[in-house]
């Protein structure tokens, strides 16, 4: 006759992965847990699973009240995977394969463990709402929208962005050293002719070498142009 780890061989070993269950569920819902009822939405799912990504990682433990009482999985095993798989496909960008566990806690009442990473190397994390992709953050015990400084900062620990090549807002290319530009492409660059300050091609040379960037039709010195180039005012 087969035990019940070899009918699902998703099952994980009995005591030790026991007692970490219920010592999740005594530590309560917090910034890397989350309860939740196996018949939640694939969006709800979704957005708490992007929210921990952005974050520092973390568990789902699907079949678990939101008061920490234990209801368990409603569907077989191999359902609940099938399921949580194509909603990290489908409902998260970029797509994850999380790590998925069943422990049975006491009374023979199985619950699932969705488990994402700390340092997930792809942020920003988007969860789908409709047709749009939207970033996630987790604060406490809830996951909402991320506000602009949130997204760009999460690009900046990816790699995605870098910070020096952001915009200052107010500052124009006329607020770049026009005499230590003509210095450096002269001397370090060594360009024997140059476009004359403030035409056409000297506005696409300065973005070109990243030191001022064109963002809604606007010219703006960068964080690195104002740094190495900006004018002394003071």
């Amino acid at each position: 006759m087969q035990t019940m780890y070899e009918e699902h061989p998703l099952l994980v070993s009995p005591w030790y992965h026991q007692t970490e269950l219920l010592r999740l569920i005594a530590g309560g819902e917090n910034s890397r847990v989350e309860f939740m009822r196996d018949d939640v939405q694939p969006g709800k799912f979704a957005t708490v699973l992007a929210g921990l990504l952005n974050l520092d990682g973390g568990h789902v433990l699907l079949g678990v009240e939101d008061d920490g009482g234990v209801s368990g999985l409603s569907r077989a095993v191999a359902r609940a995977e099938e399921w949580i798989m194509q909603v990290a496909r489908d409902h998260l960008e970029p797509s994850i394969i999380p790590n998925w566990e069943v422990i049975e806690s006491d009374g023979g009442i199985m619950v699932g463990i969705v488990t994402v990473p700390a340092n997930a190397p792809d942020k920003p994390y988007k969860s789908k709402q409709g047709s749009h992709w939207v970033t996630k953050v987790r604060v406490g015990t809830t996951t909402r929208d991320a506000t602009r400084e949130e997204e760009q900062r999460l690009y900046q620990q990816s790699g995605g962005l870098r910070y020096g090549l952001k915009p200052v807002p107010g500052a124009s290319a006329a607020d770049l050293d026009t005499r230590r530009l003509q210095d450096y492409f002269a001397r370090i660059r060594g360009d024997a002719e140059m476009p004359s300050p403030n035409s056409e091609s000297w506005r696409r040379l300065l973005c070109n070498l990243e030191l001022a960037t064109e963002t809604g039709g606007e010219t703006y010195a960068t964080v690195d142009g104002m740094l190495l180039f900006g004018l002394n005012t003071g």
